[in-house]
């Protein structure tokens, strides 16, 4: 069960970043998204290369997040997500207060040292190849 339940966990952790990183890759301006949009808020919150930023944090969430929910490199991968997350505390979220602000990034940090710590589980590609333990 424990098994079953670190997949969970580790499947929306990777499902909550591949949903925020996907649409700053990939969507267009006109649907309200999209690096350009993302780049813009990066900009307005004072984020040095917000372009850069922007693309750099698309990427990370997309390939990481995918990562997380086969489990593989599942150790690996989780570090820059943890990564991206105390970055946008203090660059984005920091002066809305906890609650609608920094809250869920802090939620997933915990969740992401959990997984950290406790490996992939069983139910993972981590544990196919011998990477789980």
């Amino acid at each position: 069960m424990d098994d079953l339940a670190m997949g969970l966990l580790r499947a929306t952790m990777g499902a909550v970043f591949i949903a925020h990183g996907w649409p700053k890759i990939f969507r267009k301006a006109d649907t309200g998204h999209g690096p350009r949009r993302t780049e813009k808020l990066l900009r307005s919150k004072g984020v040095p290369y917000p372009a850069a930023v922007a693309l750099l944090a698309g990427y990370v969430e997309t390939l990481c997040g995918i990562l997380l929910i086969v489990g593989l490199a599942t150790r690996v991968a989780v570090i820059p997500l943890i990564l991206v997350l105390i970055l946008a505390i203090p660059m984005v979220k920091w002066k809305q207060g906890f609650v609608d602000g920094w809250d869920w990034p802090f939620t997933l940090i915990i969740v992401g040292v959990v997984i950290l710590l406790a490996g992939p589980g069983q139910v993972s590609v981590d544990a196919l190849v011998g990477w789980a333990g």
